[in-house]
């Protein structure tokens, strides 16, 4: 048994410390040993896998320095370096290990770690050098990913097209020399020429010399489609595409394809016809055990293509009638109910309701079934009549109670959704329907809050309520419910980016600093592990070949990085331990630890051009039922939510982008600031900026700031601030001296923004040297700390408790329902 045995099998078992002690143990006794290296690797190793990344990099690369060449020193190493991401390293050791021994595992490891740093050249170059050692055909397309890749990050379109050209030259090579395709190499070939908009060479080489590599006929044929409509061919197209919705009439893509093919085909279309043709279909579907919607839906998207919008109430009760079971029968219909003519609405009306049964009789089964089709209707009949203006909310909520009345007492599995759910988050829509009319009245949130902590009773797992009550608790002034319901949901991953603004937007607003910072750092994991994991899914996308993959995973790890989402959560997070900073010391240690690239996306300039940023956020999870643009939780709020690339979103991630900055720089004794702002700069953007007086009032205290340290006297300006703030601290204690006072999302962010200006304030009785008007601004500071400190103390109970209050004070109308 080799020496080295005990410490892999101690590694194994996690037992690292002892494996440390058994390396220095032999590494001490002979040090002259001819595994030598690789015990002090293994060590490397083992105290990688304890967290002491510093000390094992310093072992590791002393190993590294040494040039090892055998398999347990540079594998130890190599596993060291891969975890704490030590990449360059790592291609130093492989590149001097396979020139020395020309070793096709050492090659492999070398160019897939070029790989995992995206640096598309060098990746070039060691290709370029394995294929002249090894002439192997996956080696060969290596290298033509590699100049292709490179054509993704070039802006100049001559050095593209002379790479493009390049790429295109080794293809034809390769197989003019016979070097073996399969289909992920006819991908890349195919990408290669679309670049350069050589479609016809890409059509001609899938319909011939290279047809044999798409073992699925169907995909070949749509990858044929996608070619000639490039080249105009929609006549081939339609052809093809009625060839493919005959064998698959389910498949929505290929229905749409048609429709866009006939659009733009030069040849007569006959509509009769086509009606005809999707007929037959239907009668083909109709025959089956389970009937396809396919043929169904493209004939209501074709007439309406068409302009046949008087067939159109017909063909949509007819879907009703066939699908009004199915869960997504409205969501199907939706973009075909605008069309309808406004003088069809009052027949399709009538038809709907009669559709409608409100007592069910039967099995559980039918019961189900009878209410799904009730709520397919109900839906349908509320965007009509939305659209006529013809809605009695209290007449709707009330049937819709009934209905849930009637079904309430069916059992499901506990993880599946309630059939009656939608009665009432319906009825909630109705009501947030008459809030956004008159945002006065809160009551009307309170009953739509009853109704949903009601249903939520009764499904605990439907998501669609949830997210109704976190908004509403949040526009009521209450963060602890939406923080435990959010625990609940589940959202992990990619969610993080698509879903977590529904919880942590504004979510600084509520005075809970810890909670805050755990929600706001959890979301931030996704971009971690993307700059993490997406590299080794590219990595292994190189070793299986599969070149269809490299640019997606590619746009994916850009999307993520570029996100607009991870820009705000990175904003809200120093904004949050800014007010978070109890005294001068905890400020200068907070703004000190500010990794100003946390603020950029590439390390670079941390002021975005949001315009440029990915908005990967699902704004239209929740359906609206409504032909608006607004969504449901923008009727929450009153007012765009999230907010989208608009000059308002755009003005706040450069104001909490500058606040950092600026006091990075105010504060520091030397001005030793990592990055400076100028004053002219600052002044610009307030000036330019869609802020309101009260949102503006930090930014203006802390232009003040500037100035003061420049050396400029700002006594008279810094009064009329404080005129402001206490016009504001006055308005917010007459909301607070009501018997009841109902602490609505508004007074929180009113409060926010007031303590912000505060502590900026505050800042000037650190720096002003000037004593009597120090002593005078500390008077007028202590005057408003009181107020500031009864808000602060208020809004943090009133989101802990008053979730406990609402549901106390309207107990009656919880079981009412």
């Amino acid at each position: 048994m080799s020496r080295l045995d005990p410490i892999y099998d101690a590694i194994d078992q996690d037992r690292n410390k002892f494996a440390i002690q058994i390396c220095d143990k032999a590494m001490k006794k002979n040090p002259n040993a001819k595994d030598f290296l690789t015990l002090k690797a293994l060590k490397a190793y083992a105290l990688c896998r304890s967290g002491l990344y510093q000390q094992s990099y310093d072992v590791a690369y002393e190993v590294k320095q040494q040039k090892p060449l055998d398999v347990p020193t540079l594998q130890a190493v190599y596993r060291t370096l891969k975890i704490i991401h030590m990449f360059d390293d790592i291609i130093d050791m492989y590149s001097y290990a396979f020139n020395q021994t020309n070793n096709e595992e050492y090659a492999l490891i070398w160019f897939m770690t070029i790989a995992q740093k995206s640096d598309w050249k060098a990746l070039q170059q060691a290709a370029t050098k394995i294929i002249k050692q090894f002439n192997n055909d996956k080696y060969y397309f290596y290298s033509v990913m590699a100049i292709y890749l490179q054509t993704k990050e070039i802006k100049v379109d001559k050095n593209k097209g002379i790479l493009l050209m390049l790429a295109e030259r080794m293809m034809d090579k390769g197989l003019k020399d016979g070097r073996t395709f399969d289909f992920e190499s006819t991908q890349l070939y195919l990408f290669v020429l679309k670049d350069q908009k050589n479609f016809q060479k890409a059509l001609d080489l899938l319909e011939g010399p290279l047809a044999h590599t798409c073992k699925v006929e169907a995909e070949r044929k749509r990858m044929c489609m996608d070619l000639m409509k490039q080249l105009n061919n929609y006549d081939s197209v339609v052809d093809l595409s009625k060839q493919m919705i005959m064998e698959s009439p389910d498949d929505w893509d290929l229905h749409l394809s048609y429709m866009e093919s006939l659009q733009q085909s030069s040849n007569h279309v006959d509509e009769s016809a086509i009606v005809d043709f999707y007929h037959s279909l239907q009668s083909t579907v109709l025959e089956e055990k389970y009937v396809k919607r396919g043929p169904f839906m493209a004939e209501a998207y074709f007439l309406r293509q068409s302009g046949s919008f008087d067939l159109l109430p017909n063909v949509i009760i007819k879907y009703v009638k066939q699908f009004g079971t199915t869960l997504s029968c409205f969501e199907d219909l939706f973009p075909i109910l605008p069309s309808v003519p406004e003088d069809q609405y009052e027949y399709l009306l009538k038809n709907l309701e009669d559709l409608i049964t409100l007592k069910v009789n039967g099995s559980d089964s039918e019961r189900i079934n009878q209410t799904r089709l009730n709520l397919s209707c109900l839906k349908l009949i509320r965007f009509v009549k939305y659209s006529l203006n013809t809605i009695d909310s209290q007449r709707e909520i009330d049937q819709l109670l009934d209905f849930y009345r009637d079904i309430q007492s069916l059992d499901v599995i506990e993880r599946e959704r309630h059939p009656g759910d939608d009665y009432l988050i319906l009825a909630v829509h109705y009501k947030l329907d008459e809030y956004f009319v008159d945002r006065e009245c809160k009551q009307k949130l309170f009953d739509a809050l009853v109704l949903l902590e009601f249903a939520f009773e009764r499904s605990k797992y439907n998501y669609v309520i949830k997210i109704l009550l976190i908004r509403i608790y949040f526009e009521l002034g209450v963060s602890q419910r939406p923080l435990d319901l959010t625990v609940s949901m589940e959202i992990k991953q990619i969610q993080l980016d698509t879903l977590s603004f529904l919880y942590t937007d504004s979510l600084e607003y509520f005075g809970q600093v810890r909670p805050t910072i755990t929600q706001l750092n959890r979301t931030l994991t996704i971009y971690e592990r993307n700059m993490i994991e997406t590299p080794e899914m590219i990595l292994q996308a190189f070793k299986f070949g599969s070149f269809s993959k490299i640019p997606e995973f590619i746009d994916f790890r850009d999307q993520l990085s570029q996100s607009i989402q991870r820009a705000i959560t990175n904003r809200q997070l120093v904004r949050v331990k800014l007010l978070g900073a109890m005294n001068w010391t905890e400020l200068q240690e907070m703004l000190h630890s500010i990794d100003l690239e946390a603020l950029s996306i590439d390390g670079a300039c941390p002021f975005l051009n949001v315009d440029t940023l990915a908005d990967n956020r699902d704004v239209r999870i929740v359906t609206k039922f409504v032909n608006t643009e607004q969504t449901i939780l923008s009727n929450i709020r009153g007012q765009e939510f999230p907010k989208s690339r608009g000059t308002t979103r755009t003005s706040w991630i450069n104001l909490f982008t500058y606040i950092p900055l600026l006091l990075s720089n105010i504060v520091s004794p030397e001005g030793s600031a990592k990055q400076m702002v100028s004053t002219e700069d600052f002044e610009k953007f307030i000036k330019e900026s869609e802020m309101s007086s009260l949102e503006s009032l930090q930014a203006r205290v802390l232009e003040l700031l500037q100035k003061h340290k420049a050396g400029i006297l700002v006594q008279q300006e810094m009064s009329e601030i404080f005129v402001e703030m206490k016009d504001t601290s006055s308005r917010l204690q007459k909301l607070m001296s009501q018997k009841r006072p109902l602490l609505t999302f508004d007074f929180c962010q009113d409060m926010t923004w007031l303590l912000e200006a505060y502590n900026m304030a505050c800042i000037f009785t650190v720096l002003e040297k000037d004593r009597e008007w120090s002593v005078e601004l500390t008077k007028q500071l202590k005057e408003l700390k009181k107020a500031l400190s009864k808000f602060h103390s208020s809004i943090t109970s009133y989101s802990r408790s008053s979730t406990q209050y609402f549901e106390g004070n309207l107990l009656d109308l919880k079981v009412g329902c």
